[in-house]
């Protein structure tokens, strides 16, 4: 079972990268698994479709910004300013790897529900965690 997760997450950050670089429409499954160094066929056992894999993609991509931003909010003896320098460069770090992914992904979101749901529920979970700085920015003022 670990083996295959570890081949999923390999597929994932693989076709992640291919999306950020190409776009989700110039990428096909055949070039995925090409980069994967896998069959099609095992591609499809992991995921049915490249619809399927670009959600997961955006979960992964924004899972990952999310624990930086949890890392830096989370210091316990940074000062609200080092935080608040941290968050903008990782801010700025997300955009420039991301820029066409995420240009993309809300255009995507447009017409997909699940896709919509999913970055609303991530865009929480970023407010949840700012909400941490702001409180401690009132609290020291």
């Amino acid at each position: 079972m670990q083996h295959t997760e570890n081949k999923k997450t390999d597929i994932i950050s693989a076709a992640a990268e291919l999306f950020n670089k190409y776009n989700y429409d110039a990428v096909s499954m055949n070039q995925i698994a090409k980069k994967v160094a896998i069959t099609k066929p095992a591609l499809y056992y992991h995921f049915k479709n490249k619809h399927e894999l670009f959600y997961h993609c955006i979960d992964q991509t924004t899972d990952a910004f999310i624990k930086k931003t949890q890392l830096i909010i989370l210091k316990p003896t940074a000062s609200i300013e080092k935080k608040l320098y941290e968050l903008i460069l990782v801010h700025i770090q997300f955009i420039q790897e991301h820029h066409e992914f995420m240009s993309y992904m809300h255009q995507k979101s447009q017409d997909d529900k699940k896709i919509t749901e999913l970055i609303h529920k991530k865009r929480n979970k970023v407010a949840g965690i700012t909400e941490i700085l702001s409180k401690e920015m009132i609290e020291k003022k």
